[in-house]
């Protein structure tokens, strides 16, 4: 095993820092869970995420006069609706708990979070824009980019973030 060299006490702390992970997401999860269907779901959906998100599709391609109607982007062709858990929240609630367990400075800490935020946001957006595209123009590949493509991907940026922030980030020592 991988583990098999290292000292009792190195495998305790990677122990409790993956409880403390699991413990830091499960709360944070169902406090988000908690908002669904009110004003801060319908501000997530509607206003942060599909209205960018239409607005993104009109610059790539105009010729498809797309506009935001809410939780959907609709074209004359095709309507994509944006549900709850589209919204790319749960690979930033990830992301957050990996950066609040992660042992750093204020200073980094805030970075990670606001950098990661950022960062996961795009990619989602980036997720829903290829998802409109993939609906107008192949069902099979819309079906695989939503069910196992996008997600994953918006996952593994999150974590190749987290990678690469963690690697360049000050370990905080206690004083």
């Amino acid at each position: 095993m991988i583990a098999d060299g290292l000292p009792p006490r190195i495998l305790s702390i990677g122990l409790v820092r993956l409880l403390a992970f699991a413990a830091l997401f499960f709360f944070w999860q169902a406090a988000f869970e908690s908002l669904r269907g009110s004003g801060w779901d319908r501000l997530l959906i509607d206003t942060l995420t599909v209205a960018p998100a239409a607005a993104l599709v009109n610059a790539l391609a105009p010729q498809t006069g797309v506009y935001a109607d809410g939780a959907r982007i609709v074209s004359p062709t095709e309507q994509l609706s944006i549900l709850p858990g589209c919204e790319g929240a749960d690979a930033f609630l990830l992301l957050l708990c990996g950066v609040l367990c992660a042992r750093r400075g204020w200073r980094e800490t805030s970075l990670g979070l606001g950098l990661g935020l950022l960062v996961v946001y795009a990619a989602n957006l980036c997720r829903i824009v290829a998802l409109f595209f993939a609906a107008i123009r192949d069902r099979h590949l819309f079906y695989l980019l939503h069910a196992y493509l996008g997600p994953l991907a918006v996952v593994g940026v999150a974590v190749l973030f987290f990678a690469l922030w963690l690697g360049r980030s000050e370990r905080r020592v206690p004083a």
